[in-house]
């Protein structure tokens, strides 16, 4: 009984040895993953996901703050910087604002320039004129550059708007702006209209004269309405009268020339100049050789004699056929003559 109770014991401290072994062996850590080779410029270990089931090489995931900072674009070949004003330059401009001579208000939209004065500078591609446009305000930048101590002479125009000679003359100083005041003066404009006989428009060339000056030339449009602005710096009537006359001649090669007579104070008042052109008579002939063949392409003038013979030289250029006509001629003798001496007309 003794023996078999002892027996009973031993089979169970054995049985309790076996179950302490299996509960060891189930507490053992399990077998490390294999190792992957680190890769240049990878995370550590920590940052990598773990997936034993695959041998593929996984990127890391990088935080936030361990990110590096994205890199700048690099300029393009073709990309100019933006110019710097004058001041961050370190080289001379010219600001300022173009006001009325009168009253002081400023003109929008003026044309303002600048031109160096000196010859050597000029030379070495700094020269002007340099230009801009003044705005709504009146203000203006010219950013140059200009020779630092050198003279310029500046000026503005607008329409209706000049300034009045002689220009002011500027000296720009070293590493700064120098700012203007630009007076301009009102000047007028001269309008006008060029008719047929019934009437109508005609386009035709306009020529103003004025105190021993003269302007040509403008075209009238297919309407026959025509405009010259900053009649006074055309002219040089700065110092003109009221009273002072001014002329105005109209050419269209089938009418006979036609002029018109005005005053200073009738175009300050904006008065309309209007010219009508006659009809005239015309001159219609052949040019032939002295063999009798036809001379084509030959260009031929005719004047009157008893007239200003460069007011009234009407031209023309024969056909294949040596034919031609000129038209618009006043009544009298004329003059009619080859435009280039290569030969001569016979009776």
């Amino acid at each position: 009984m003794k023996g078999a109770r002892a027996l009973g014991l031993l089979g169970a401290a054995a049985l309790l040895a076996v179950a302490a072994g299996f509960a060891l062996l189930r507490d053992e850590p399990p077998a490390a993953a294999p190792v992957q080779p680190e890769r240049a410029g990878a995370a550590p270990a920590e940052d990598v996901p773990p997936d034993a089931g695959s041998d593929a090489f996984t990127e890391p995931v990088l935080r936030e703050t361990e990110r590096p900072p994205a890199p700048a674009p690099a300029a393009s070949a073709t990309t100019k910087p933006a110019p710097a004003p004058p001041a961050a330059q370190g080289g001379p401009g010219i600001e300022g604002i173009v006001v009325d001579a009168e009253g002081g208000a400023p003109v929008p939209g003026a044309q303002v320039s600048a031109y160096e004065l000196d010859a050597a500078f000029a030379a070495d591609g700094g020269a002007g004129p340099h230009e801009t446009v003044a705005g709504a305000d009146g203000t203006f930048l010219l950013p140059g550059p200009f020779r630092p101590g050198g003279d310029v002479l500046l000026s503005a125009r607008a329409r209706g708007w000049r300034s009045p000679a002689p220009y002011m003359s500027v000296r720009v100083a070293e590493g700064g702006l120098a700012r203007q005041v630009i007076r301009v003066a009102r000047t007028p404009s001269l309008t006008g209209r060029v008719l047929d006989p019934e009437r109508r428009g005609l386009c035709a060339v306009i020529e103003v004269r004025a105190r021993d000056r003269w302007f040509c030339c403008i075209e009238s449009g297919e309407d026959g309405t025509f405009l010259l602005d900053d009649l006074a710096g055309r002219l040089d009537l700065w110092s003109a009268t009221r009273d002072t006359p001014i002329h105005v001649w109209a050419q269209h090669q089938d009418f006979r020339q036609g002029t018109a007579t005005t005053t200073l104070a009738g175009v300050l008042a904006e008065r309309t100049v209007e010219i009508v052109l006659e009809r005239g008579a015309a001159l219609a002939g052949r040019a032939l050789d002295l063999a009798g063949g036809p001379i084509a392409g030959a260009r031929l003038r005719c004047y009157p004699l008893n007239d200003d013979r460069f007011s009234r030289v009407r031209e023309a250029e024969t056909g294949m056929d040596g034919s031609f006509r000129i038209a618009g001629l006043a009544a009298g003798p004329h003059r009619l003559e080859p435009a280039a001496r290569a030969g001569a007309l016979a009776p």
